[in-house]
């Protein structure tokens, strides 16, 4: 792997932890690699690879995903209201992630399936890193601290099977929505997937902690769902049981992503949960405004 090669892997390893664009770093630093192309097998890992991190990461959340899918299941059927009604805050995390992906997904296939290519430019990617960035400071500055999920108050009564106590602003199902078709705007280049849920979770008024931690969590399956078909394509072109090259890149992603992923992943959760976004705001316009100087 030449050095170029491997600084852009590093680079957008990276920049998937945290709410910056990814796209916009590599058109940056392409100034300075001049080979700065990523291989598709390079690309299945940068997709596979933070979406397992997360998943580990945030492992007990996706035991609660789990426990509200088997709730949400037996509650079709009207089956065990008593374990639905123990799991009732597992039941509405499941609805919200269940609304929050299925957008994403839907285009995911579509754009797969048809080949569908979005267009991009610098000057695109420039702007959006800066509309979008300018957008994130706002949300996170201007954004109430309303509880959602685990922070709201429930009893474990049959009736809460039934009957939602939030306000109807913030209903998990609700939020999940808004979240999932703010969530295909990521498909554009320099909006920054984990960004756009940041945003859209802290206009609605979701606290900054819990926000994160669900746009982190909404990209699980994305990530892990693009990386897994990246494999599988990248195994079947090769048409061998052993390909050095996919071997050798999957140990190298692994081997620094995770230890590196994991490290970024909890700086940031504190340094956001202290400090709030602004700085990271900053950094976007500024990003923006330097590819602008560059086109």
């Amino acid at each position: 792997m030449h050095f170029s090669t491997a600084m852009s892997v590093v680079i957008q390893g990276i920049t998937e932890f945290f709410p910056v664009s990814s796209s916009a770093h590599l058109f940056f630093f392409s100034k300075f690699l001049k080979e700065h192309q990523i291989s598709q097998v390079d690309a299945m890992a940068l997709n596979l690879v933070p979406g397992l991190v997360f998943a580990l990461y945030f492992y007990k959340d996706i035991l609660k995903l789990f426990w509200g899918f088997i709730a949400s299941f037996l509650r079709f059927f009207s089956l065990n209201r008593r374990f639905c009604a123990q799991n009732f805050r597992n039941e509405e995390y499941f609805k919200f992630f269940f609304w929050s992906v299925a957008p994403i997904s839907l285009v995911g296939l579509l754009v797969s399936g048809f080949g569908i290519s979005v267009p991009t430019s610098v000057e695109l990617i420039a702007i959006n890193s800066i509309v979008f960035g300018i957008l994130l400071g706002w949300a996170d500055v201007k954004g109430r601290q309303r509880a959602l999920l685990d922070e709201a108050s429930t009893s474990n009564t049959p009736d809460s099977c039934e009957k939602n106590r939030l306000p109807d602003e913030v209903r998990p199902s609700r939020v999940g929505k808004i979240l999932g078709l703010a969530h295909v705007l990521s498909y554009i280049p320099g909006v920054s997937r984990l960004g756009i849920c940041i945003t859209a979770t802290r206009f609605l008024g979701i606290s900054r902690y819990t926000a994160i931690r669900v746009s982190f969590i909404c990209g699980i399956l994305p990530l892990i769902a693009t990386g897994t078909l990246g494999f599988f394509r990248s195994f079947w072109k090769s048409g061998a049981l052993y390909d050095p090259h996919l071997a050798s890149t999957l140990v190298l992603h692994f081997g620094v992503m995770f230890p590196l992923g994991f490290a970024s992943l909890h700086v940031f959760m504190r340094l956001a949960q202290k400090h709030g976004l602004w700085g990271i705001a900053v950094y976007r316009v500024l990003l923006g405004i330097g590819l602008l100087a560059m086109s």
